[in-house]
């Protein structure tokens, strides 16, 4: 996590920006929209100095399942052009999402989210610990993944591959994978659950913050910026 630009957004700016991303890029049905979302999203990646090539081995570690999601649709005689359309989607997303979530702190992701679910409070429902129990959800996340890699490289060690076995083997593998995978993923919401309880965490009284996130230039510039394109692809999509 470096102190760059998307850094320093203010929390609730980067989630609606987020969502607004969200509908924009699911409104793109043209091939051409969709590249030129994706040369601006990595113009923008440059220009706020964030590490291109490390989002880009990311992306690529996604080769298998796009080739699948590929040849699946060839399967089903879904068009190529709209095969491609879906794939740059999928990268253009978790490009985007990879690059907020790694430099959003699990503080400022749990502020944003619970601000703007406060309006829950006129129906007396708790939007503390639901804003709570979303963020803790998103930030065992990337704990997974990399518990997940762990394993597969353990296991390469070992002389284990998934690409040289039959599918009954990788179905194997794929289960001997799975349980300790779950049963670290027990084992960290346990730790946490202790930490909290020692912290003296109660979700029924008033948190105090410790940081104030105002609304600067920079972020109604960056909210500007993503309202500016969904409008040019309202534009291009829907109205014409």
């Amino acid at each position: 996590m470096s102190n760059n630009l998307i850094f320093k957004i203010n929390p609730i700016i980067k989630i609606i920006s987020t969502i607004i991303i969200s509908f924009v890029i699911v409104l793109c049905g043209s091939l051409y929209i969709s590249l030129i979302l994706l040369c601006l999203l990595t113009i923008g990646c440059i220009l706020i100095d964030i590490n291109f090539i490390f989002y880009l081995k990311k992306i690529l570690k996604m080769s298998y399942f796009l080739v699948f999601i590929f040849l699946f649709n060839l399967l089903f005689k879904i068009d190529i052009y709209d095969d491609l359309v879906i794939i740059l989607k999928l990268i253009e997303f978790s490009f985007y999402a990879s690059i907020v979530y790694d430099n959003t702190s699990v503080k400022s992701l749990n502020y944003g989210v619970e601000k703007l679910l406060k309006f829950l409070n006129i129906f007396k429902i708790n939007y503390k610990l639901i804003s709570l129990s979303i963020t803790l959800s998103i930030s065992f996340i990337p704990i997974i993944m990399k518990r997940t890699d762990k394993i597969i490289k353990s296991m390469k060690a070992r002389g284990i591959s998934l690409k040289n076995s039959s599918i009954k083997n990788k179905l194997t593998i794929i289960k001997s994978a799975i349980i300790p995978i779950i049963v670290t993923s027990f084992y960290n919401a346990d730790k946490l659950s202790t930490s909290m309880e020692l912290n003296l965490y109660d979700e029924l009284n008033d948190r105090t913050e410790y940081y104030k996130y105002k609304i600067e230039f920079k972020d109604i510039a960056y909210f500007l910026v993503h309202i500016l394109l969904f409008i040019f692809v309202l534009k291009e999509e829907i109205i014409f």
